[in-house]
């Protein structure tokens, strides 16, 4: 209780108090006014964290003295003051805020604010390649118009979270029954793969959906890669797929599967920053 341990002196002065335990050192540091400052000397780190989370100051030092980065708060506790300066709690702290309050006659509530329209759901629709009609509830869904149809009752992407997610793309072209690398006799039985070929038409495909989407190859984040018989095809796909995305290093995962909902054999699922 002597007035060297209660009092901010700033002097050059030092007091020994003893303690036998880490709360009653945690005490004797409190049992005081004033908070600015203090400092803390262990080789424990973990009682450093704990006893200065315990501290009421503004500032505590571990294992040293006076280390100050200008960039972060500064100030005290208690008696040793209110706010912090530094970085940028500094334009607070030397802020004036002014309240000019005007009555332009007799004093009465606020209306109460007007109920806001709720807003209008657009409806927007898609029609898939066998010509069923699907509604888009919300501006998430994507259909782009340069891209195939769905096959199904899907849209070409969402829009989530600022990440664009697409439903797989294979390698049809829009406004055509044909497949680029798929050779058909008379009884359309497939006669003939062109593996590289397909697989850049599926590239120009997920290309053409992000574009209308807002976004581009470049923004590609993960691609999954659908083949249907991964010893054949994999190294020419391997090939354009370099060629096409190498450059942005998008993660890619690439399997084997036994079919495709069309007579396709590259399919790609991919997500793309919106």
């Amino acid at each position: 209780k002597s007035r060297v341990c209660q009092e901010e002196i700033f002097g050059p002065v030092v007091t020994v108090t003893p303690f036998d335990t880490e709360e009653e050192a945690v005490e004797l540091a409190n049992c005081t006014e004033y908070g600015l400052s203090a400092s803390i000397w262990s080789q424990d780190v973990g009682r450093c964290h704990r006893v200065g989370q315990a501290m009421d100051a503004g500032v505590v030092w571990v294992n040293t003295w006076m280390l100050r980065d200008l960039k972060t708060p500064f100030g005290g506790m208690k008696a040793s003051g209110v706010g912090r300066e530094g970085g940028h709690h500094s334009i607070d702290f030397y802020t004036e805020v002014k309240n000019i309050c005007v009555s332009h006659g007799v004093a009465r509530a606020p209306a109460a604010a007007p109920t806001p329209p709720k807003p209008v759901t657009p409806c927007v629709t898609i029609t898939d390649s066998v010509g069923h009609t699907v509604p888009l509830k919300d501006d998430t869904k994507i259909n782009a118009s340069k891209a195939p149809p769905p096959v199904g009752a899907y849209p070409h992407a969402r829009r989530e979270g600022g990440l664009l997610f697409l439903s797989g793309v294979g390698p049809r072209k829009a406004g055509t029954t044909d497949i680029p690398g798929v050779t058909f006799d008379s009884s359309r039985n497939v006669v003939a793969v062109d593996v590289k070929l397909q697989t850049r038409s599926v590239i120009e495909n997920i290309e053409a959906i992000l574009e209308e989407s807002g976004s581009s190859l470049e923004n590609i984040i993960d691609v999954q890669c659908f083949l249907t018989n991964m010893k054949r095809d994999f190294k020419d796909f391997n090939e354009v797929y370099g060629e096409m995305l190498g450059p942005y290093q998008a993660t890619r995962t690439t399997v084997e599967v036994g079919a495709l909902p069309t007579p396709i054999n590259v399919e790609f699922k991919v997500i793309a920053r919106a």
